[in-house]
């Protein structure tokens, strides 16, 4: 579940205070053992000043259980720690059902029903729309990069290169790669362009962006290999973009680039099938939490891809030269 990636967070302390009579007062035992579970220790320390109660002790952050709500502090300087244990308390009490009970962190109040659990809920930490769709967009129409290709196709059967390849010492992989190599450099160039302008001009928030950034490329890379080897294996750029555009909503349907809701009954085992799931989900947990157990898994998955499709792409060319000779 995600609530397992938070154990990859330093053991870290917070306060809390509770006052009688508050409707979590039953359920506060359950509460901090969760959160140690979690590697969060809890300590009760009653304050008047909750930043200074912070400060003064190194907390993560120092959360108040009042009657009818609970107010969450966060420290300045554990900025993770903090978005973490908020996070698992109002996942857990958002899973409780307690009636009109209200979370108020410092700048917002947010009024809930919840129903409270020890199962781990498997959902993101929030995350603005403009970060989860400023990000999964450019991953979406990144693997839409054998459009780029179309002019060198188009180059090819104009000036019927194809026939100077094949008297040419060319071999397949070599043709393969004077098609890849280049498409490769243009679509990092416009890749990291996208990614910048949206950071600056759209205020996308990436996480960490040189690892977001990796991650994508290496999306765009399985994106490209695997449009070259449709179009190696069918030779023809009408029929390559309607079965790479078709595979592609495909994955992105169950990849989480629509709207969420449309697949929530779907079984997790198949959103793991599409790369697009793990792309996304690394690259927003990253945006939301700063790391992610799904980097590893993109990246190996994405080029898993790459190098599968390319050696398809290679035998494939190698067997229509064959053909025509």
């Amino acid at each position: 579940g995600l609530m397992d990636k938070y154990k990859s967070v330093d053991k870290f302390k917070i306060g809390y205070s509770i006052e009688e009579g508050s409707i979590l007062e039953s359920h506060i035992d359950s509460i901090n053992s969760i959160l140690s579970k979690q590697g969060i220790d809890c300590v009760k320390i009653d304050t008047d000043n909750p930043k200074e109660c912070i400060d003064n002790n190194g907390f993560g952050g120092y959360v108040e259980y009042k009657k009818d709500i609970y107010k969450i502090h966060l420290s300045d300087d554990k900025k993770v720690e903090g978005k973490t244990f908020e996070y698992i308390i109002s996942a857990y009490v958002e899973n409780m059902g307690l009636a009109m009970f209200s979370n108020i962190s410092d700048d917002k109040v947010q009024d809930m029903d919840f129903e409270f659990t020890e199962s781990h809920p498997d959902h993101m930490p929030e995350v603005s729309s403009t970060d989860y769709y400023g990000i999964i967009w450019i991953i979406y129409f990144s693997w839409c990069s054998i459009l780029c290709l179309t002019g060198v196709y188009n180059s090819e059967k104009k000036h019927d290169l194809v026939k100077k390849y094949r008297v040419s010492n060319l071999n397949e992989l070599q043709i393969f790669l004077s098609r890849y190599i280049p498409s490769v450099v243009i679509i990092c160039l416009c890749l990291v362009i996208s990614m910048f302008l949206s950071t600056f001009a759209l205020g996308v928030h990436w996480g960490v962006l040189p690892l977001s950034l990796l991650i994508v490329i290496f999306s765009s890379l399985a994106a490209l290999a695997f449009g070259i080897m449709v179009h190696t294996i069918f030779d023809s750029m009408v029929t390559t973009i309607i079965i790479v555009f078709g595979c592609v909503w495909f994955m992105g349907f169950y990849g989480g680039t629509f709207e969420t809701y449309m697949y929530q009954n779907v079984p997790n085992n198949i959103h793991l099938l599409s790369p697009l799931y793990h792309v996304n989900r690394a690259t927003v947990e990253l945006s939301v939490l700063g790391h992610s157990d799904y980097v590893i898994s993109a990246i190996a998955y994405t080029l898993l891809i790459t190098f599968l499709c390319s050696v398809v792409a290679v035998f494939a060319g190698i067997i229509r030269k064959r053909g025509r000779a």
